[in-house]
């Protein structure tokens, strides 16, 4: 006979720390929350998971519900599990990164009703253990600056080398020097040049998966 366990039951939540890249900012998407807990306070873009979803699933169709926007690349971040986290009740929130071209307008709600982008380095004080989540996003993508691919996210199609430039000196919050930089870029094998102009020109990457770019300075 299978021996019957009983366990509380506890919620499963998904959280997004959707980044994007403009005027040289590196930035956010906030939510302010409508009703408690943390009523009035800015949090990420998330909610629970419905008995029959998937985390990715759900945690894309809670993003684009809150903001109307749908992230060009998403992953699983980190689980937050720490009782006490969310006073409702035990809850598990799995939190994503994900990455939008540029900071677009966004569609608020009924339920969020103010929605917006903040600079990584102005935040306000947020909700829940969501400055946790924002930090350890924030790390991940710092250790992706060396992948080409996941870099290439932040950017429509095509972009130039001082694009890139920009975003990693941004998330690197320093001025890494630019001619080894360029140089790297204009080397390497997954970025495919649209012009002439090795320098100042177009180009795009031809990589979806992982691809490491090193430079040294």
């Amino acid at each position: 006979m299978t021996p019957q366990f009983h366990h509380p039951t506890f919620a499963v939540t998904v959280d997004m720390a959707l980044f994007g890249f403009a005027h040289d900012v590196l930035s956010i998407l906030l939510v302010q929350r409508k009703y408690s807990p943390y009523a009035g306070h800015w949090a990420l873009p998330g909610g629970f998971v419905d008995p029959d979803e998937d985390l990715t699933t759900a945690v894309i169709r809670e993003l684009h519900e809150e903001s109307g926007l749908t992230p060009a690349w998403c992953t699983q971040l980190h689980t937050y599990g720490t009782p006490g986290r969310d006073p409702r009740r035990r809850t598990i929130s799995v939190a994503h990164l994900g990455i939008c071209q540029g900071t677009p307008p966004v569609i608020c709600s009924d339920e969020t009703p103010i929605v917006a982008w903040h600079p990584l380095d102005h935040l306000p004080v947020l909700a829940f253990d969501h400055d946790h989540m924002v930090l350890a996003a924030k790390h991940m993508l710092v250790h992706g600056c060396h992948d080409l691919a996941l870099l290439s996210r932040f950017f429509p199609e095509t972009f130039t080398l001082s694009d890139f430039h920009r975003l990693v000196s941004t998330l690197h919050q320093c001025d890494i020097p630019a001619a080894p930089f360029m140089a790297a870029l204009q080397a390497h094998p997954a970025l495919e040049r649209l012009d002439d102009d090795a320098l100042h020109g177009r180009y795009r990457c031809i990589a979806t998966n992982y691809v490491p770019f090193v430079w040294t300075s």
